[in-house]
């Protein structure tokens, strides 16, 4: 009976007359209490053939509503990004596609390469000395960044997190610190969009371990994190910063302005919006702070012939270390989504980053001319952006807007109220390399 072809009619006799079953109700049967089994029919339609089934499924799929089929401006962390085609088409080769976590480690040279190639460049756009293997998402890289700051600083019990922090990542951290008994504190924003400095100055105690900031952050305005580092050296915390990986194409890698720690999300390089997954964290830091790092890296050596190798540098895991001692109970990283993400790095290449980031604050930098000139709307916060920003409509809601959008073909952007904000006439507009002049201006008419 192994595999996934249904036993034949000698088979099924062959097991009931080994268990001494007179059928399938009895042999499943033994053991369970009656009360807790359905006496009656299920009520499941008659069984269909591979075709019927397949026509069914393809009739169910085509009701989806993708970021292709529609002009989408949306984003509040998921964004519509050009993925090269070459990168679906590789990763999909069955020695990609099957491989499994490298527990016998040192003989997957393969797997190791790719995540040792995936370090690198990740280490590369945020300035930082080492990577992981990759998280799960954005939002658990950050809380685990959290986590990671009070285990080196080793003192204190509250994190300060911004108000514009995106609401999803701040819930993720809520529940993440509850646990541990560590405190979230929030810090106000200022005129600009960006983190308050002078409230946050006011905040910093011996009791703050870690100070976390979002860069676009969830408003899309671009944080200043040089000076937001400054404010360590009166009263030192870990920085943990958390940017879009594009945008450190053009912007200041964190780790050369003050970042201890730099997590986020690379689902941009390793897929389509997949109806919200899977995802891609990504968490980088200092050499100093790699005992403290959770999940696994990959380090490079040579063997005793003098060969160049892969080797897991670092587990610290609770399957390789004593539970107490484990950074995280995070056994396992994002593979193959890791090895697409630098697949997609690789054949776009530093120029095409530049140029793919570029067109990204083009767009948007028309957009927010058009905008800033309309009398229907008016911008919330004056500081510089990457490729989102936050609009208020001065008449009705913004779930009203959206609906009338959607009747000609266009999701207009987010509606932050349904992601916790408490502003309900607020719309987040993201606009990315793959949005036509024809289409933002389509946009730009709802207006």
């Amino acid at each position: 009976m192994g595999g996934f072809v249904a036993p034949g009619v000698a088979e099924k006799e062959a097991l009931l007359a080994a268990t001494g079953s007179a059928d399938f109700s009895e042999l499943v049967g033994k053991g369970i209490p009656g009360e807790v089994c359905c006496s009656r029919p299920l009520n499941l339609p008659k069984g269909k053939s591979e075709y019927e089934v397949l026509k069914e499924l393809t009739a169910l799929s085509d009701k989806n509503a993708s970021a292709d089929k529609w002009n989408s401006f949306c984003g509040a962390g998921m964004y519509d990004h050009f993925v090269p085609s070459a990168t679906g088409a590789i990763v999909s080769r069955s020695e990609f596609l099957t491989a499994y976590t490298p527990y016998q480690a040192e003989v997957s040279q393969g797997t190791l390469q790719c995540i040792y190639e995936y370090q690198s460049m990740i280490c590369e756009l945020t300035g930082m000395e080492v990577s992981n293997a990759s998280m799960y998402d954005g939002a658990t890289a950050l809380a685990e960044g959290a986590i990671m700051a009070h285990s080196v600083q080793k003192k204190g019990s509250q994190f300060i997190i911004p108000a514009s922090l995106n609401p999803i990542y701040k819930q993720v951290l809520k529940t993440y610190l509850h646990g541990l008994n560590l405190k979230l504190v929030e810090v106000p924003s200022s005129a600009s969009g960006a983190v308050d400095l002078a409230e946050l100055k006011k905040l910093l105690n011996d009791e703050v371990f870690g100070v976390a900031v979002q860069t676009p952050n969830f408003f899309g305005v671009v944080e200043d994190i040089a000076a937001v580092a400054e404010l360590k050296k009166s009263s030192p915390f870990v920085l943990v910063v958390m940017p879009n990986l594009l945008s450190l194409a053009v912007l200041e890698a964190p780790g050369k302005v003050g970042a201890d720690i730099v997590v986020g999300e690379g689902q941009l390089f390793s897929g389509g919006l997949s109806f919200g997954g899977p995802l891609l964290g990504f968490m980088a830091t200092h050499t100093a702070n790699i005992r403290q790092m959770p999940g696994r890296i990959c380090g490079k050596t040579v063997d005793k012939s003098g060969k160049r190798g892969f080797v897991l540098t670092a587990q610290t895991r609770e399957q390789h270390i004593r539970r107490e001692k484990a950074t995280s109970n995070i056994c396992s990283n994002e593979g193959l989504l890791a090895l697409s993400a630098t697949i997609s790095l690789s054949l776009i290449g530093k120029e095409g980053l530049v140029k793919m980031a570029n067109l990204n604050i083009a767009k948007t930098q028309y957009a927010f001319s058009a905008l800033s000139k309309k009398s229907t709307v008016s911008i919330p916060f004056s500081g510089a952006v990457f490729n989102e920003f936050a609009v208020d409509l001065k008449k009705g809601t913004a779930a009203e807007f959206i609906a009338k959008a959607k009747a000609k073909g266009i999701l207009p952007g987010v509606d932050v109220s349904k992601l916790g904000a408490k502003e309900k006439n607020r719309l987040l507009l993201a606009f990315t390399e793959k949005k036509s002049k024809e289409e933002i201006d389509a946009l730009l008419e709802l207006f």
